[in-house]
């Protein structure tokens, strides 16, 4: 799961969609900005599409292939968590669906997907989100398109005291760190 904040807000209409627009996918309901169908949304990055492939619809924000898990804008949020009422002043959140990667394929090759969301109204969420890696003595390093390190962890192993199916993470089988504000790319790893 990733949350992701739009650099730009739009002003949200009470009906959520523009006349003639679908404004759901699945459980998922989807305001203006984002939409679906042509000329329905508010520009290319607010585009989604209902995939119906796999038998249950699923929101996809299309410019980054992403499932689409929820979109949370002002007045919609839970009053039980105030740090999220906090944060979620600066505008709407919304999260996604990010598969994990896996850098030891079969085939030996370390297939890293990194997303870049330069030119987009889209940045990752410091307040939900970490850069974590399981696995033994390995690292994870996120960067920004300049190659300065914005964030990182290593991880070593006792197999004895490894613990990689647990909920927690302190660098025994597993690492992670914050994200920094503002952050659009990431991505070196290395085993």
């Amino acid at each position: 799961m990733l949350q992701l904040l739009p650099v730009r807000t739009l002003a949200v209409s009470p009906s959520i969609s523009m006349l003639n627009c679908v404004d759901h996918c699945g459980g998922v309901r989807i305001p203006y900005p984002f939409c679906i169908g042509a000329s329905c949304y508010h520009d290319r990055s607010y585009e989604i599409v209902c995939n119906m492939s796999s038998g249950s619809p699923k929101p996809i924000l299309r410019e980054f292939n992403l499932e689409l898990l929820d979109i949370n804008w002002l007045g919609r949020y839970s009053p039980r968590d105030p740090q999220y009422i906090a944060n979620i002043k600066l505008g709407q959140i919304i999260t996604v669906g990010m598969p994990r990667q896996n850098l030891c394929g079969s085939d030996g090759a370390n297939e890293i997907r990194s997303y870049d969301f330069k030119g987009s109204p889209y940045r990752y969420s410091m307040w939900y989100n970490v850069l974590m890696m399981e696995g033994c003595g390995g690292s994870a390093v996120l960067t920004n398109r300049d190659g300065e390190v914005l964030a990182g962890c290593a991880s070593v192993c006792d197999y004895a005291a490894a613990n990689m199916s647990g909920t927690t993470c302190y660098g025994i089988g597993c690492c992670q760190a914050s994200m920094p504000s503002n952050a659009s790319y990431g991505g070196d790893y290395s085993n």
